[in-house]
Formats: structure tokens, sequence, C-alpha cells
């Protein structure tokens, strides 16, 4: 499955998709904010399809590292909950971006128990940003 990133506007971000097998298509998100145009965002969108399909993952653009990394967890725990997917290959194409890590923690806070207790169990490393 190669996936090419694209752009329509400020707030649509395309891809052109295909599938061995299938006749290519284009997939697209569209928020109420300007998006950033970054191959990352295909990763966790696509992975699931190319799992069912049995095809390697092959997204042109600057993936984050450790997205590729962490997605071969994330294609074990889903082949294990669904028997019609496979763990399959993610390729990348092009050099991850050289940024100086962030300052601060973040924490997803929705004001359940799950956040509640990321929140809590953070004290030694205090959170910066709640989102």
């Amino acid at each position: 499955m190669l996936v090419r990133p694209g752009r329509t506007g400020d707030n649509e971000v395309t891809a052109d998709v295909s599938v061995p097998g299938l006749e290519p298509a284009s997939v697209y998100i569209r928020a109420n904010v300007r998006l950033a145009v970054e191959a990352t965002t295909w990763l966790p969108a696509l992975l699931p399809l190319a799992m069912q399909s049995g095809a390697t993952l092959s997204i042109e653009g600057t993936v984050d590292p450790v997205a590729v990394r962490q997605s071969r967890r994330a294609q074990e725990i889903l082949s294990g909950w669904y028997s019609d997917l496979s763990v399959v290959p993610v390729e990348t194409q092009g050099d991850p971006p050289s940024l100086p890590p962030a300052d601060g923690v973040g924490c997803f806070f929705s004001g359940g128990v799950d956040s509640f207790h990321s929140a809590l169990r953070q004290r030694d490393r205090p959170i910066t940003h709640l989102i």
C-alpha cells in the first residue's frame, strides 16, 4: 500500500492511496483549524487497512520514527483482537526532522477517573500542559 500525502487547503490534508488489487483512492482529513501537512498523520489512519490487506504500508514523506517503532506494538495488539488483521512492514521515505525536545509534560485530561490517575501519578514530574 502506497500513501502519498498532500494538501487541498489550510484546513484539509489529503492522501492518494494505492492498495494492491483495489482502485487507487484519495482520502482526506478536514478540520476547523489549520492542519499541518505531515506524513505521520496517515500512519494510524491507514495502518488497519494495510493490516487487513496484508500489504506493506509505504508512506512517502517524513514520519515520526517513534510512531513507526510503536506501530509494531500497536499491530500486535490489533491482530490479537481481530483475526482478519496481520502484522505488516511499515516503510517510510524522508529523513525525520531534527527538532529539539519540547519542554514540559502534557496530559490528556477529560476529568474522568483515568485522567485523574494519570495526573496524580506524575507528581514527581509536574504536568505543565493539560489537553
